[in-house]
């Protein structure tokens, strides 16, 4: 189900066992997958889509910020509501926001950055007039994304390699957004995912990663909180992600 209201996307997804853990519980990949899948049927509805429109001008969005706060997971067999909307324009940046509702129960809420981008000279695009009238609603206010800067790790606990391959891709011959945080929590303790729930996940996106890429890993918790810092980088040294996230 999806319908367009005043400038709100809504798109219901059942969820699959396929994309739950061992305990029957929505996996955050999953979930961000949903609020990905929402937030592209919002750009078609639109007008202002990848495919159907912007690839054409040889422009394309780009994530560079997604935060989210879980309240509580959605199990095996719920239908779960996604409601998304641009909450914000300012000169490059379009924020786009997330509701996600279980039996009409707020369970998740979710902010976005994204930037407009020319894909030949990789220069900033700005939003024209008909997509900020197209895209913006402010009826719900807006998600608070943080400005402070995230935690650096410096000595991480866990760490892995892991190359890019093709069905990683998305429409931009980028890594698909969601396997970066899959990667980041397959990095963390096991302990941590079988007894705790994740209640917040912060994500810069720093740069980009294309096939055949190698990325390492990383994931530090500097303190005995169930903070954990996260990093993945290229071969280089230069990163592709850091971000935080919190369970409890």
């Amino acid at each position: 189900m999806n319908k367009k209201y005043i400038g709100s996307t809504f798109i219901s997804f059942n969820v699959r066992q396929d994309e739950c853990d061992f305990k029957h519980n929505l996996t955050a990949s999953s979930l961000i997958g949903y609020l990905q899948e929402a937030a592209v049927l919002a750009s078609v509805e639109s007008g202002y889509s990848i495919p159907f429109f912007l690839q054409k001008h040889n422009i394309t969005w780009l994530l560079t910020r997604f935060v989210i706060n879980i309240l509580e997971i959605p199990k095996f067999g719920d239908e779960v509501h996604i409601e998304t909307y641009a909450s914000k324009i300012d000169k490059f940046y379009t924020q786009r926001d997330f509701l996600v509702l279980v039996n009409g129960k707020c369970v998740a809420k979710a902010g976005s950055l994204w930037l407009l981008v020319n894909v030949i000279d990789k220069k900033l695009a700005r939003p024209t007039d008909f997509e900020i009238q197209a895209l913006l609603n402010t009826k719900h206010g807006i998600f608070e994304i943080p400005t402070s800067k995230m935690g650096v790790i410096k000595k991480p606990d866990h760490e892995y390699n892991i190359q890019v391959m093709w069905h990683d891709l998305d429409i931009n011959e980028h890594t698909n957004n969601r396997h970066y945080f899959r990667w980041a929590l397959d990095a963390m303790p096991a302990e941590t995912l079988n007894n705790k729930t994740l209640k917040y996940l912060d994500f810069h996106f720093r740069s980009e990663s294309v096939l055949g890429d190698v990325l390492t890993i990383q994931c530090e918790k500097p303190t005995d909180s169930g903070h954990f810092l996260h990093k993945i980088s290229h071969k280089n040294g230069t990163e592709a992600i850091r971000g935080e996230s919190v369970f409890e």
